[in-house]
């Protein structure tokens, strides 16, 4: 099973040299791995939702807040080829009509009216960009993934910095680096690593009770995790 740390090692490293392409190369196999044991099926379905269902992780780890689920608006037609445009249309997120019902009070008619045109501008906005607002799964998967995989360089659309906000200026994304390193963590924690030995030398540091964890002790353990997480915000609040 130590090939799976050996991944997890020169992600891990990739993350210290700020080298996000790199890190993707080693970090995708192992959710491959890791999503196809805890959903008993192999491909992009399984993919996408280990990465949707560990977001929350992924998130509090990286930057700061914990994130149930995360969709965002990016650039796509004209940047990706059609098979990744078509999938994301699949699962893309429009804004709704605001619906009054029953209510024909003129005021609310107005901010209704207003409303209305509001969507129908940003609707023609991310037309005319090529945008969608689409779950991060799918953007991890289709637009870093496969484009790291199948072509030589990551479209400029996307790209990850030292900061801890996320950046979707102009329909495009700029990320806190500190994602990756919690995708790295959330993918430690899978149960399907339970009986991983790799030693790793990454600790994470508990400011509320004063306690460390290297990542060689978390192989698997997704609910301890959690358990010292709730402990580690309860000596916080103390």
């Amino acid at each position: 099973m130590n090939r799976v740390g050996q991944y997890i090692s020169r992600a891990l490293r990739a993350y210290e040299t700020r080298e996000w392409d790199d890190l993707l190369l080693q970090l995708c196999p192992c959710i491959d791995a890791a999503s196809s044991f805890e959903y008993g099926t192999n491909g992009r379905s399984s993919f996408r939702r280990f990465v949707d269902d560990n977001f929350y992780i992924a998130s509090m780890a990286g930057f700061g807040p914990e994130i149930q689920s995360f969709s965002v608006t990016i650039r796509v037609r004209d940047v990706f080829d059609d098979r990744v445009v078509s999938e994301l249309s699949k699962v893309q997120h429009l804004p709704e009509e605001w619906s009054i019902e029953g209510n024909d009070h003129p005021a609310l008619v107005k901010a209704k009216k207003e409303a209305e045109l509001s969507r129908q501008k940003l609707l023609a906005d991310l037309d005319k960009a090529g945008a969608m607002c689409v779950p991060f799964g799918h953007i991890l998967y289709h637009c870093l993934r496969c484009e790291l995989l199948h072509k030589p360089n990551a479209p400029e659309v996307i790209s990850f910095h030292d900061e801890r906000v996320v950046d979707n200026n102009n329909f495009k994304l700029a990320l806190p680096i500190g994602i990756l390193w919690g995708f790295i963590l959330a993918t430690v924690l899978s149960p399907a690593f339970a009986d991983e030995t790799y030693e790793l030398d990454e600790t994470i540091f508990w400011n509320g009770f004063g306690g460390h964890s290297r990542f060689s002790w978390l192989w698997g353990q997704r609910q301890a995790f959690k358990n010292l997480v709730k402990l580690n915000r309860q000596a916080l609040n103390e």
